[in-house]
């Protein structure tokens, strides 16, 4: 497969004050922390998000604008390392020059997989699968090192669109609404979203403009389940949707996780979500006694690189093998919840067919009472949301 323009890969000048690239370069506080702390990811770069964050908020002796600069550049050097170097020093100042505007040098290898591999700074196992997974596996790449714009859902048990529309844009949050998906609000990144008396009143969730399409499109019915709920962005997506109606469960392997959901839900105002810890105890639910089961399954998260660009060096072949395996060993198990005629919804937050189609076929060959009804896919270079893949099954006997 030829790719198609490569260089839209390579890092780009962003467009940051003279200033702030001067203080990075030079001895003294921008360049030191911003170094400490790339030595600090270098050593454990899973956990980048994790050591940014906590980095930030214990450099007092940043401004606000230095601090945004070297989250930037920690995050840059995370998509483009292999452009820009190993060596952290090296790699810090490669990036400087390349937001001076000088040209970044780098001759390309010759096979679709190894360029994908040094551009994108991902394993050769990710760079395969994408190949056989995105038609632009380039353009996917490039989307997502882009920022992700920030997306709220409208919680229908609160308010309306509408009324939220209003009542942000009164206060001179900057808003417009999704032309795709009727509770998704896209908000400025200056608006102090858990500071707003409309978040802290359960009027609106963040979340994903894709996530909200993929939780859209899940079947309803008087006893839904969300069987890998975590923290609950989806399974309070589907509580609005049932407007408090018959019984949702959500359920998951994590305590700390269902514990936030029951918080983020109190607020929210759902009273039919009954909440389980795997594990922990008999289901509260019967076999073959639920209207829909919901698998929002744990995955690479390959469709996320905008918001967490750390995954890229997670994901190969161990962790895909790891994560196949988990997937359907989660839809056997959950399947067994679902009645005659009733639906299994099956999503991910990845954009590989390994993860994605294959393990639905894997699970269909085995699984003779299911029927595919139909499959979606969102990506990043084409639909401008994180990348999501959603299959709708129904049980024939």
């Amino acid at each position: 497969m030829a790719l198609v323009g490569p260089e839209r890969l390579l890092p780009t000048p962003g467009g940051y004050d003279p200033r702030l690239i001067q203080r990075a370069s030079e001895e003294g506080r921008v360049r030191g922390i911003g170094l400490a702390l790339l030595q600090e990811i270098d050593a454990d770069p899973l956990k980048a998000d994790p050591i940014l964050r906590r980095g930030m908020r214990e450099a007092r002796a940043l401004h606000s604008q230095e601090r945004r600069f070297v989250a930037d550049t920690l995050y840059a050097l995370l998509r483009h390392r292999r452009v820009l170097g190993a060596d952290p020093v090296h790699a810090w100042d490669a990036w400087l020059a390349v937001q001076r505007g000088e040209p970044v040098s780098a001759t390309l290898p010759e096979n679709p997989v190894e360029v994908l591999q040094f551009l994108g700074n991902i394993s050769r196992t990710f760079a395969t699968e994408l190949l056989a997974s995105v038609a632009d596996p380039v353009a996917f790449l490039a989307a997502s090192n882009d920022r992700a714009p920030l997306c709220i859902r409208v919680n229908r048990l609160k308010t309306t669109t509408e009324r939220l529309l209003s009542t942000l844009g009164t206060q001179g949050v900057e808003i417009h609404p999704s032309t795709r998906c009727d509770d998704a609000l896209f908000v400025g990144r200056n608006f102090n979203l858990v500071a707003s008396p409309e978040w802290k009143s359960g009027q609106f969730e963040v979340q994903d403009e894709g996530s909200q399409l993929v939780g859209r499109e899940v079947p309803l019915g008087s006893t839904v389940v969300d069987y890998c709920a975590g923290a609950g962005g989806k399974t309070l997506q589907l509580a609005s949707r049932m407007e408090n109606a018959g019984r949702l469960f959500a359920f998951d392997v994590r305590q700390r996780a269902l514990e936030e959901l029951s918080e983020r839900a109190h607020r929210a105002g759902v009273k039919n979500l009954t909440v389980h810890l795997l594990g922990s105890g008999a289901i509260p639910l019967s076999k073959s006694s639920c209207d829909v089961v919901f698998v929002d399954a744990p995955c690479s998260g390959s469709g996320t690189l905008r918001r967490h660009p750390e995954l890229r060096l997670r994901i190969d072949e161990d962790h895909l093998q790891e994560m196949t395996g988990l997937q359907l060993n989660i839809l056997k198990r959950a399947q067994t919840l679902v009645k005659p005629g009733g639906h299994l919804a099956y999503a991910t937050c990845s954009v590989l067919k390994r993860e994605n189609e294959h393990v639905i076929a894997s699970f269909l060959e085995d699984s003779p009472e299911w029927s595919l009804e139909g499959a979606q896919r969102w990506s990043p270079e084409v639909d401008g949301t994180d990348g999501f893949f959603l299959a709708k099954l129904r049980k024939t006997s």
